[in-house]
């Protein structure tokens, strides 16, 4: 079985004899004095095997912050990297470690979090790996270009909302009715930069009117007096009463209108 600094000790209680011999000392007090000499002299190499400060608790310090940092919405958020070297050895922190975002650091897909210690004082960058996983919308089928997208052709899968950087939508009713802008492929996320707003209701055709107040409905024939896209406002002519109103597209046949 090793013992960490038993042979420094014993060279260092041999010195210590050899000292106190050339001042003449023998007996108990030559043997006080080598004690005392050998202390001094193997009490940092002794000392030094459990004073390092534990690595993980570094990177649990580092892992806290970044959880702290993420919106309170983000419900999906896993933190998937703390890399802190191994080898790192730095004196064991008398004080509660403090963590921050590192200067210049924003938070995303990666942050840095600037770990320190008060006493002793010593500070260390941790690098972050983020991820927050959400249900978004994609593609269940190629769609190509200026196709009206329908719900049909949409479905939710848990992506890393980080590495979606020209947006995304959450909700697949909030895709439906938009035109295609470029061709998408089978999975691909529907995000705001492939999509537009196309027309969904034509000058002249006939829709569905649709009036809600509480929990009160009442559908009626109309006519569409423009052309319009999902959720746009359109003039419309109520076919019963011939009055024409204002309401909102709300699909390909239907418009909600104001009671």
């Amino acid at each position: 079985v090793a013992l960490p600094g038993f042979n420094d000790l014993s060279l260092a209680l041999a010195a210590g004899m050899s000292i106190a011999n050339e001042f003449g000392m023998s007996g108990p007090a030559q043997i006080v004095l080598a004690c005392l000499l050998a202390a001094a002299a193997a009490g940092p190499a002794l000392g030094s095997a459990g004073a390092m400060h534990p690595v993980a608790a570094i990177a649990e310090a580092a892992r806290a912050e970044a959880r702290r940092l993420a919106p309170p919405d983000t419900a999906g958020l896993k933190v998937e990297d703390v890399r802190v070297d191994e080898r790192l050895r730095l004196a064991r922190c008398m004080a509660p470690l403090a963590a921050r975002p590192a200067p210049g650091s924003r938070v995303g897909g990666r942050v840095t979090i600037e770990v320190e210690c008060a006493q002793p004082a010593w500070r260390v960058f941790v690098p972050v790996t983020l991820a927050v996983r959400l249900p978004v919308v994609v593609a269940a089928r190629p769609l190509p270009a200026g196709q009206s997208i329908a719900a049909a052709d949409l479905r939710l899968v848990e992506r890393d909302v980080h590495a979606l950087t020209r947006g995304y939508y959450t909700r697949i009713e909030d895709a439906v009715g938009l035109s295609v802008a470029r061709a998408l492929g089978a999975g691909e996320a529907v995000t705001p930069a492939v999509v537009r707003s196309g027309t969904l209701v034509r000058r002249g055709q006939k829709v569905i009117l649709l009036a809600q107040a509480g929990g009160l409905a009442v559908r009626m024939g109309g006519e569409a007096l423009s052309d319009a896209g999902i959720r746009q406002r359109i003039r419309v002519r109520n076919l019963s009463s011939g009055r024409e109103v204002e309401g909102v597209v709300r699909s390909a046949e239907l418009v909600e209108v104001g009671m």
